[in-house]
């Protein structure tokens, strides 16, 4: 690879990464960033080893990619790059940290300085915080489509509350999209009882 070709190198691997040759396309990558360690390739190296379930190594690469200087200014690409990171680290259990990099992707969230600040330790002993942030994964006015780390979410908000009912109904819209139907009747199933003895309750009371 010589450096007067690297865009055609980078369009190949970008092409390689669509065709779902993550393998292929990251020894490219790691030749561009040979070449030049300021190269964009950085953060589609982490990318591709996301879909590889890559955690810990795509984590590594997105942050190197946010110590850069070509991302100071590329504020779309950075809240991306929180984004990805935190499903990331959901993927590895590691929810404080995910939550810290969520803080940095959605606008309205308030600042946090670090992974230990109160309202993250807060947020995370409610199961209405584990919900509104599982929620995000789905909310379709934003994009968002990642239904694996919505699961996991929704369910954290069942175990502090077994009667969320929205918790169950959103956990078993999720285990639909993910073709996990014997856990989505369970999940619509208990939603259904807790509304009917609510209905019961209510009708009792009047």
């Amino acid at each position: 690879m010589q450096p007067d070709n690297t865009d055609l190198w980078y369009q190949k691997a970008k092409i390689l990464s669509q065709g779902k040759q993550y393998e292929e396309a990251i020894a490219i990558y790691d030749r561009l960033i040979a070449l030049d360690s300021n190269h964009p390739a950085i953060c589609d190296r982490g990318d591709a080893l996301w879909e590889l379930d890559r955690f810990e190594s795509a984590i590594d690469a997105w942050d190197l990619a946010l110590e850069h200087p070509f991302l100071a200014k590329e504020r779309y690409q950075r809240q991306e790059i929180w984004y990805k990171r935190g499903l990331a680290l959901i993927n590895l259990e590691r929810y404080e940290e995910a939550f810290f990099s969520h803080h940095h992707h959605y606008s309205h969230y308030p600042k946090l300085e670090n992974p230990d600040d109160e309202l993250i330790q807060l947020e995370l002993q409610d199961a209405d915080g584990w919900f509104s942030w599982g929620y995000f994964f789905i909310c379709v006015e934003l994009g968002h489509y990642n239904y694996r780390e919505a699961a996991v979410l929704m369910q954290k908000a069942i175990a502090l509350d077994p009667k969320h009912r929205s918790a169950l109904s959103f956990c078993a819209y999720v285990m639909l999209k993910l073709k996990r139907y014997a856990e989505a009747v369970d999940y619509y199933e208990r939603a259904l009882a807790i509304e009917v003895a609510d209905d019961e309750a209510i009708e009792t009371a009047e």
